[in-house]
Formats: structure tokens, C-alpha cells, sequence
């Protein structure tokens, strides 16, 4: 008989044939479609036994107080680098005792079936003395045998594109994503290899996680110094912190206090600011406008090129206008309540206050983001508020801020863009090289060389 072919006359992956006997009891596209490359493999339950987590017993909740026994969630969990366990959350003896069974264990492997998905972590570098119990939201996988696989090797495999494909393929797309466990032991992975060429992919990521974590470290060294070069330029020395409780028991003299704020907080925050120096200090207010942001809801997003500055560290969406062209400064209103970010491009502000020189010839907006990103604790310390704090422009109008010559503004722009500029081109380096590296990996487990 002739054999069939349509693909060559079809935009590539638009149709494929499944023979009957490849069927595993579902006819969706998307599940077959990511093995149409032809990989010998094997299915993951001739390899490792699976055990979904726990949650807490109804009415019980987390340890104040630090115990033996931890809780490992989903957000406890990390890209690549061995386990972190100091953000667990503690929970008393009895609820140990009563989630036993879904205690975690050295080499085990973690991954996330609800919310986010297809998470890998691999249980090392486990806590002395303490116990994990494993959070409903993880399954943990344990390997048959240890002689034929290594559960690191295991880790490169699930995070693949080859296997998240078919994680993705597997999971119930509902408000909350789910994989449920009878389908983690359905995902095929390719055929082993021996245990040598396991462990040299293993060594190979290990490498490649240890140089970009030394060159993050380096990156970052490179951007705390900026701190040090400003106070140095300045000639600030910085407040001394004591908290000792002698130290938090002052007074304060009415005449001081009159007109102003009354609180303990703000009188205490007196002694933690960063001003003075050798050049003449000025009130913000006197030196750049301060405007609020503009509100807008996600349901007010037109999709386009310009940033969302809100309240937050990141944007959260990006909008079809801008209500700033660039060279501004913003301070995260609440949320992320006082946070300093500097934009030379346009945003729409909204949730934050807008700052920006009134005379670029006096003080120069960029040179000002460096001083207040210098402040940025203090800044912090004028947060207000209860559960939801904010950080307010007529507090901020107040700060004091160093106003050296427009000669030495630029010296330090200079000096500092090019301190970012060297830690940008390091973090981008070290992830294209584990980027790189992960693919060569990736090549290794599909039968390359």
C-alpha cells in the first residue's frame, strides 16, 4: 500500500498523523503536537514514584514563633539554584505530626501543580535538624532507582521545553491552573542516557549557575557603590543608627514641633537623614515640581508602547498614551510605598508622584534621581499609614537635597551611568550564557551530542 503523506504540501505544523496505538486516551492537538519531532522516549511513572503535598488542617495557620518544622510553598521555591528554605513558614509540632506522611526528603524532587505550574526544584541542601512538610499546591517525585538516574539530571529534564510543552498541554486551564498528578506520570521524557552523560550536563548547568551568580555578586557590588562615591563627592557622612532603647527615648522641644508633625516617628526619622555636606542644601520643593500621577484601572489600559508606573517595583501593564515625555523622576504613592525609580523615556504616572527639576540649568532631574535613590531609606521612613501605607508629595517636599555646581552634576552622571552601564552588560552576559548553555543542555537530553 502507498503510503500517505499530506505534511509537505502544509504550512509546517498545521497537521500531523497519531497512529492509534500512540493514542493515551485523549484526542486534543496540543498534547500530541510537541512529539511530532520524533525523540525516543519513555514515560516519567517507569521512573519515579509521585506523592501530592498537604494543606494546613482546617482552622490552623502558620507559627509565630521559629519551630522545627517548616512549610514549603510554591513561592519558596527557585529557579536553578539549590533550595532556599529561610522564607518557609513554621508550623507548630501537632500539625507535623498530623502532615507526617507528606514530609519532604533529601534528593526528592518539587513540583508546582496549581497556579503557577511546572515549577522543578530539587529538595538539596536540606536544613539541619528541621522537617518539610510539602504544600498542596507541589507533588514531590522520588526516583525508583538511583543506579539509572540522577535526580538532578531528572530536574534539567522536566524543565526542558521538550516537557514543559507537554505540562502546559496536560494542566486544566481554569481561573487557577491545575496539573494533576495522573498526568505528571503521562509526561514522556526522552531516553536516558548513562549516568556519566547525566552528570555532565548536571556539571555543565551547575558551572554555568556558579559563574553568573559571580557575576551578579560583581554587578552588584559594582551598583552598591554608588552610594559611597555620592557621599564621597558630597562629603555627607551618614547618620548613625543606634536602636538601642536608650536611644529611642528623647525629647523634643515645643518651638521645634509647632507647625510641623507631632508623631514619635517623624521626630525620630530627624536623625536618620542624609543631607549637608559641602554644598548648599535645598527643600525639594524649591527645586522641582511635584505632581501626582494620573489614576487609571486595568480597565481603563488601551494596549500600547508606554509603561504604567504605579505602585509597584515593576510596570504592571503598558498603556496606548503617556502623560510624561521622559527625564522624570516617580515615587511609589503606596504599594511599594516611597520606591525611587528614574524614567528617561515617556510613562504614564499614576499611582506615584511625579518629580522633575524646575531649571535643568540649577539642578539636573537625572542628577536628582541619583540623590533621592541615595535617600531611599529615608524616603521609605515617611511611609503613613496603617495596612496600606503611602508615601505623600508633601512629605517629600521637604527633603533636603545637595545642590552642587552644574559642572560636578554631571561628573557624577557621568561617573555613575557608567557604573550601571557595567553592571547592566554583566547581567546580561551571565544570562545569555545560561541561556546558552541551557540549550546546549537541552540538545544533550534530545539526543544530540
Amino acid at each position: 500500500m502507498a503510503s500517505f503523506d499530506f505534511q509537505a504540501a502544509l504550512t509546517h505544523g498545521k497537521m500531523f498523523l497519531v497512529k492509534s496505538g500512540e493514542l493515551d486516551g485523549r484526542l486534543d492537538v496540543d498534547y500530541y503536537q510537541f512529539n511530532q519531532n520524533h525523540v525516543d522516549t519513555t514515560k516519567l511513572s517507569h521512573l519515579i514514584r509521585i506523592q501530592g503535598g498537604k494543606r494546613l488542617p482546617k482552622g490552623e495557620n502558620y507559627s509565630d514563633v521559629e519551630t522545627n518544622y517548616l512549610y514549603f510553598r510554591v513561592s519558596d521555591m527557585t529557579e536553578y539554584q539549590s533550595a532556599y528554605f529561610g522564607n518557609c513558614k513554621f508550623v507548630s509540632e501537632e500539625i507535623y505530626l498530623a502532615l507526617q506522611r507528606y514530609e519532604l526528603f533529601e534528593n526528592e524532587l518539587v513540583i508546582s501543580i496549581a497556579g503557577t505550574i511546572g515549577k522543578i526544584q530539587i529538595v538539596d541542601n536540606f536544613p539541619a535538624n528541621k522537617k518539610v512538610i510539602l504544600t498542596e499546591n507541589c507533588a514531590k517525585l522520588s526516583i525508583k532507582d538511583n543506579s539509572i538516574l540522577r535526580s538532578k539530571y531528572l530536574s534539567l529534564v522536566l524543565q526542558t521545553d521538550f516537557v514543559q510543552q507537554q505540562i502546559i498541554a496536560s494542566s486544566i486551564q481554569t481561573t487557577i491552573p491545575k496539573l494533576g498528578l495522573d498526568k505528571i506520570l503521562t509526561l514522556k521524557i526522552p531516553k536516558l542516557p548513562d549516568i556519566r552523560q547525566q552528570e555532565k550536563c548536571v556539571s555543565l548547568m551547575d558551572n554555568a549557575i556558579s559563574e553568573k551568580e559571580k557575576a551578579y555578586d560583581k554587578a552588584k557590588t559594582l551598583l552598591n557603590s554608588i552610594n559611597d562615591y555620592l557621599l564621597d563627592e558630597l562629603q555627607i557622612d551618614l547618620p548613625k543608627i543606634d536602636n538601642c532603647l536608650k536611644s529611642r527615648i528623647f525629647t523634643v522641644q515645643m518651638s521645634k514641633v509647632s507647625g510641623g508633625q507631632f508623631d514619635v516617628q517623624s521626630q525620630f526619622n530627624k536623625y536618620f537623614r542624609i543631607q549637608g555636606g559641602k554644598y548648599e542644601n535645598k527643600r525639594l520643593d524649591k527645586l522641582a515640581f511635584l505632581q501626582k500621577g494620573q489614576s487609571i484601572t486595568s480597565d481603563d489600559v488601551i494596549e500600547g508602547d508606554y509603561p504604567v508606573i504605579a505602585g509597584g517595583q515593576t510596570s504592571p501593564y503598558n498603556h496606548h498614551s503617556y502623560n510624561h515625555s521622559g527625564n522624570v523622576i516617580t515615587v511609589s504613592a503606596s504599594g511599594s510605598a516611597g520606591y525611587v525609580w528614574y524614567h528617561d523615556y515617556p510613562i504614564f504616572a499614576s499611582d506615584c508622584t511625579m518629580i522633575f527639576s524646575k531649571n535643568e540649568d540649577e539642578i539636573l532631574t537625572e542628577f536628582l534621581a541619583e540623590i533621592l535613590k541615595l535617600k531611599q531609606q529615608e524616603i521609605y521612613r515617611l511611609a503613613k499609614g496603617g495596612v496600606q501605607v503611602h508615601v505623600y508629595a508633601k512629605d517629600l517636599a521637604l527633603l533636603q537635597i545637595p545642590v552642587p555646581d552644574l559642572a560636578t552634576q554631571q561628573k557624577i552622571i557621568i561617573h555613575i551611568r557608567q557604573i550601571r552601564q557595567q553592571a547592566s552588560d554583566l547581567y546580561k552576559q551571565a544570562d545569555e550564557t545560561l541561556a546558552k548553555t541551557k540549550a546546549d543542555i537541552e540538545r544533550m537530553i534530545l539526543g544530540g551530542q
